[in-house]
C-alpha cells in the first residue's frame, strides 16, 4: 500500500534557508547602498573643490588689482617700497583666513557612508529578532 503524500512542513532547514536568502538579499542591498551614498558624497566634495578652485583664482586676480591699486594710493603718501609691503602683509593674512575657510568646507565632505550605517544597525536588530 503506498503511503499518502504528506504536506511539506516547514522544517528548521527551511527557516534557516530563508533566513540565509532574506540575510543575503540584505547584505547585497546594503552594499548597492553604500556604494550609491559613498558616490553622491564624493560628488559632493568634487563639486565643492571645484568651486572652490574657481572662487580662488578669480580671489587671486581681484586681489591683484585691488593690491596695486592701494600701494599706488599709499606711494603718495609713503615710499613705495612700505606701501607694497604694507600690502603684502595685509593679502597675506586675507590668504590665510580662506585657506582656514576652504580647509573647513574640505573637511566637511566625507566619504561614510552615514545612512548605510544606520540602515545596518536597524538590519543587524532584525536579524536578532528573527534569530530569537
Amino acid at each position: 500500500m503506498a503511503q499518502p503524500l504528506r504536506e511539506p512542513s516547514m522544517g528548521f532547514t527551511d527557516i534557516v534557508r530563508g533566513l540565509l536568502d532574506d540575510t543575503q538579499r540584505l547584505i547585497r542591498d546594503e552594499i548597492a547602498l553604500a556604494r550609491s551614498e559613498v558616490r553622491q558624497n564624493i560628488k559632493s566634495a568634487v563639486a565643492g573643490a571645484a568651486v572652490l578652485a574657481i572662487g580662488g583664482v578669480f580671489a587671486v586676480v581681484g586681489f591683484i588689482y585691488v593690491a596695486l591699486m592701494a600701494v599706488f594710493l599709499i606711494s603718495l603718501v609713503l615710499p613705495a617700497w612700505l606701501a607694497a609691503l604694507i600690502i603684502g602683509f595685509f593679502l597675506l593674512i586675507v590668504g590665510g583666513i580662506m585657506l582656514l575657510v576652504g580647509m573647513n568646507m574640505l573637511s566637511k565632505a566625507t566619504a561614510k557612508p552615514e545612512e548605510t550605517i544606520e540602515t545596518l544597525r536597524e538590519d543587524r536588530e532584525w536579524l536578532r529578532r528573527q534569530m530569537r
